[in-house]
């Protein structure tokens, strides 16, 4: 048996543009998709989620119209094919069904009921079952699952075809009731957030009458509209303002942690400078928790303003509750700065485990090559100072450590007791793997009568401090 290794996101998008390359050709469809490409890669790097509804959308045409318009393989279309604007309003009500209607594929006959009407409204004359095999077999949208059974490919195109049919429709001229029905059916969150991207949707509206809701999900409510500000929609700033008033009163009086930690993750996510501005006044709080939260969301923020970073130092150092220091940590660490709290990143990457020495311990496998994520470890090892602070702070009893120079490393420490000591300084201990690599420093370590010489450092790719941040060791 053979297993096919998984795709990273490189791996995806390569494979994406030599597939088109390959099947169109140098031809003025890939040229529209290498331009729509192009122009994916650049939205990436600057908040791609903010203009996804447009994304699905140029995704969407290539894959039902310039796909035909400039197919190569000689497959020769009925002359009563539906065109773009037939296919697109079929795979809406299939979207829609499926998402209404909750089911994940259905038989061949069902779709095909759906379809009729909409090639009776564009005056195409093919059969329902022919459509939905052209569509299956050209478009690779929906897709036989088996046993004639029809799905989505990919769920993000039911989910923006679904916000697409209620925007549209025009049987129904207060099309955000539909929307309204369905706050607290968690499927239906990603339509809301697309529908409110959508050109022409009245997103100001819609948010509006989701914060008036009079009832137990208010704050459920309150949170999804603060969500949807992430979207590219087009609501009155007064609007904007009035939620992001409104998620910084809850906040600051969340019933739960739940409620609270997902209220101080969508402002970080949406709120921009006027978020930082207050997460930067929350660290003077009186609660510990709404200063640790703070810190947490100025780290999620990402803005390497040196005043920032200079404050979020200062609670490092001079916070009195243990919760606030090591959030106001792991926000630097975000921030790229290891350096303020005496911790180095490791970055992602393979390096060259074990040994082949007869004299290593039994339990050493041979040299192999082993992947880590990205960590940050401590530089020095714990001293003395800095065990005695967590022995007087925590009343824990060490069985051996005794006190010593305040600058040498702690000895005589137990496995427990270096547990417990990460637990309360609020990181983990490092494993075998992670002390090694960060261990050989980058240090050319031949290994006898091996094709594989260690002579690379042990870091295997570019930075990725944000990947690590949990992992403070």
């Amino acid at each position: 048996m053979v297993r096919v290794r998984d795709f990273d996101e490189n791996a995806v998008a390569r494979f994406v543009r030599r597939w088109y390359r390959a099947v169109l050709g140098e031809t003025a469809a890939w040229q529209a998709g290498d331009d729509r490409q192009a122009r994916l890669e650049a939205r990436t790097k600057a908040h791609i989620e903010a203009e996804k509804a447009e994304l699905y959308g140029d995704c969407l045409r290539i894959l039902l119209e310039l796909w035909d318009q400039e197919d190569k393989r000689d497959i020769k279309l009925p002359p009563d094919a539906p065109g773009w604007n037939a296919k697109r309003a079929m795979v809406q009500q299939i979207a829609c069904y499926f998402h209404t209607e909750g089911p994940a594929e259905a038989p061949a006959d069902e779709l095909t009921a759906i379809i009729a009407p909409v090639l009776q409204k564009y005056g195409c004359s093919m059969a329902p079952q022919e459509v939905l095999t052209l569509i299956e077999e050209r478009s690779g949208i929906v897709v036989d699952r088996g046993l004639g059974r029809y799905g989505f490919a990919h769920r993000t195109f039911q989910e923006y075809l679904t916000a697409t049919f209620i925007k549209e429709r025009d049987d129904r001229p207060d099309r955000e009731s539909e929307l309204l029905l369905h706050l607290r059916d968690e499927p239906w969150r990603e339509v809301i957030l697309l529908y409110v991207g959508l050109p022409g949707a009245n997103a100001d509206r819609l948010l509006q009458r989701i914060i008036q809701l009079p009832d137990d999900e208010a704050h459920n409510n309150l949170l999804l509209a603060g969500q949807c500000l992430g979207e590219p929609l087009l609501a009155e700033e007064q609007t904007r303002q009035e939620i992001l008033a409104r998620l910084e009163a809850l906040f600051r009086a969340a019933p739960d942690p739940l409620t609270f930690q997902r209220t101080g993750a969508v402002l970080a996510e949406v709120g921009g400078q006027q978020a930082s501005d207050f997460f930067l006044a929350a660290l003077d709080d009186e609660q510990p928790r709404v200063r640790a939260a703070a810190a947490e969301a100025l780290g999620r923020l990402a803005q390497k303003d040196p005043a920032l970073v200079e404050r979020l130092h200062q609670v490092y150092q001079e916070d009195p509750s243990p919760a606030t220091r090591h959030a106001a940590r792991d926000a630097l660490l975000r921030l790229g700065r290891g350096d303020l709290v005496g911790m180095v990143l490791i970055p992602a990457g393979q390096f060259l485990m074990g040994s082949d020495d007869p004299d290593a311990y039994d339990r050493e496998k041979l040299p192999h090559t082993v992947h880590l994520d990205a960590y940050y470890i401590d530089r020095t090892p714990v001293t003395n100072a800095e065990f005695s602070a967590f022995v007087q702070t925590s009343g824990y009893k060490p069985n051996y450590w005794k006190p010593g120079a305040d600058d040498h490393p702690a000895v005589f420490v137990t496995g427990h007791d270096a547990q417990a000591y990460a637990r309360w300084a609020g990181k983990a201990l490092p494993s075998e793997a992670e002390w090694e690599k960060a261990a050989r420093g980058g240090l050319q370590i031949p290994i006898p009568n091996s094709q594989f010489p260690n002579l690379q450092p042990p870091v295997g790719g570019e930075s990725e401090p944000e990947a690590a941040v949990s992992l403070g060791r």
